[in-house]
């Protein structure tokens, strides 16, 4: 679970691979019920708890050499073959939760060629970046190529390849997701700030020290002001963005009750956001809160859900309480 019990406490929980209690007194509950105060959240132990050991000697993810094993994955392994828990073989993309697995037998990789992109072949587009904390987009200019040819599709969105220059002047690759359907802009930024507020989850739960910290990508629109207006909405055409992200992906949980028991961080994220949001958000939301469909690589997730009491907003995922 999201605490895990010190040995001396003759816990009779087993140990999922990422060193967190499967039982135990020290539940994610538990810990919310002990906390009264948002600074009970920030200084990371409540009033009157003893949770059984030291916070500070929990042993958690090396975040850095983490991040630098992800990215030293090459391009050509970003595709793995699963067993999928109906038996199937498949192959999943580890870029987009809405990109469909393809039947496969083997590995495959993103078209060639993005290495050869100069400026010279890039469009200026228009970044919108949602601030959670501050409820507002900002708004700056990009260069950035999308190859014309998706990687990969599921039943909602085309996935594209793209690299670009930010403000810092830094070359990166990201995925841009086109809708299939006439998705208009508000549709794509209710997904751009349910990733955001999914990640200020993240940085409150991490502020519990648990064995692993987790994150979600950082994602963002783009409008491509100089291509034509889209057929279908007669408005500027839309991407929904986010940084490439190579290595095994995997989907611990969805929005319709599918748990994966291979670990327990994903679990306890969701567990966590919705005792915290009913606790400390209420102030930015009308109904308390779980993130679902957690997936991706390692501890770095992408595209997730949200699910809230009042089963309103956050798109059609939404399935409310039940």
């Amino acid at each position: 679970e999201f605490l895990r019990p010190s040995s001396t406490q003759g816990s009779e929980g087993k140990k999922s691979s990422d060193g967190l209690s499967e039982e135990g007194p020290n539940t994610p509950k538990e810990f919310c019920d002990h906390v009264k105060t948002p600074e009970d959240v920030h200084q990371g132990v409540a009033p009157n708890f003893d949770p059984g050991y030291d916070l500070g000697a929990m042993p958690h993810l090396d975040d850095e050499k983490e991040l630098e094993n992800v990215r030293s994955i090459p391009l050509s392994d970003a595709w793995s073959a699963t067993q999928e828990p109906n038996g199937s073989a498949e192959m999943r993309c580890s870029t987009a939760s809405l990109c469909s697995t393809i039947e496969a037998g083997g590995k495959r990789s993103p078209p060639p060629g993005l290495d050869e992109v100069t400026k010279d072949h890039m469009e200026t587009v228009t970044k919108c970046d949602y601030d959670f904390e501050k409820d507002q987009w900002n708004r700056t200019s990009m260069l950035c190529y999308i190859q014309d040819k998706p990687f990969d599709e599921g039943n909602l969105r085309r996935c594209h390849m793209m690299v670009g220059y930010e403000d810092d002047g830094l070359r990166r690759t990201y995925v841009a997701k086109e809708a299939k359907t006439d998705a208009g802009q508000d549709a794509y930024e209710k997904d751009i700030e349910m990733q955001e507020i999914s990640q200020y989850l993240a940085k409150q739960y991490n502020q519990f020290s648990p064995p692993k910290k987790v994150e979600f990508l950082h994602a963002f629109l783009i409008q491509l002001d100089s291509r034509p207006l889209c057929p279908r909405t007669g408005k500027p055409q839309m991407r929904h963005v986010e940084p490439y992200l190579p290595g095994e992906y995997k989907k611990h949980n969805n929005n319709w009750g599918y748990v994966c028991k291979d670990r327990n961080t994903p679990q306890a994220f969701s567990h966590f956001t919705y005792h915290y949001s009913s606790r400390f958000l209420r102030h930015r939301i009308k109904s308390p809160i779980m993130v679902v469909d957690v997936q991706g690589v390692g501890d770095i997730f992408t595209d997730p859900q949200i699910h809230s009491e009042d089963g309103q907003g956050y798109g059609m995922g939404n399935c409310g309480y039940d």
